[in-house]
């Protein structure tokens, strides 16, 4: 499967164990993400790690995590083969859960979207893109309700 997505010698120099290219270039379009997502789950100081190590859920009380196996980019790329086209990108199918080979998928940025996590309002809103425009009038209504009451 490795040689199928062309993580192997090249003209520009051997390919490392995590994918990249000896004079430091990425061997693979998907080395980037792989880090990236790897960076969420991981690293305190990456700006999105409230939204995914630091984030507790029922399946990931200590956070989202990243399966160990996936600490190699080889096994990574076996695991999830290449995207099925230019727009897709990796998603969790349960997106509480960890980013494991059983738990994600390649998906378009609208069927992400439809996925992702919105932290929820008092009450019970929610505020996302569907929103008919009054939410927040609603919102607001019942806080008034609730500080007069």
């Amino acid at each position: 499967m490795v040689a199928d997505l062309n993580v192997r010698k090249g003209q520009e120099g051997f390919v490392t164990l995590h994918g990249t290219r000896r004079r430091g270039r990425a061997a693979h379009p998907l080395y980037a993400r792989w880090v990236n997502f790897r960076q969420r789950c991981s690293n305190p100081n990456h700006p999105r790690y409230k939204d995914y190590g630091g984030r507790r859920t029922r399946s990931c009380p200590n956070g989202i995590y990243v399966a160990e196996r996936w600490d190699s980019f080889s096994l990574f790329l076996s695991d999830v083969g290449p995207p099925p086209g230019p727009t897709y990108s990796l998603d969790r199918i349960d997106n509480d859960g960890p980013y494991t080979p059983e738990n994600v998928k390649w998906s378009t940025s609208a069927q992400q979207r439809a996925n992702q996590y919105r932290e929820p309002w008092p009450f019970g809103v929610l505020w996302d893109d569907k929103d008919d425009g009054q939410a927040e009038a609603r919102y607001n209504a019942r806080l008034e309700a609730e500080q007069d009451g």
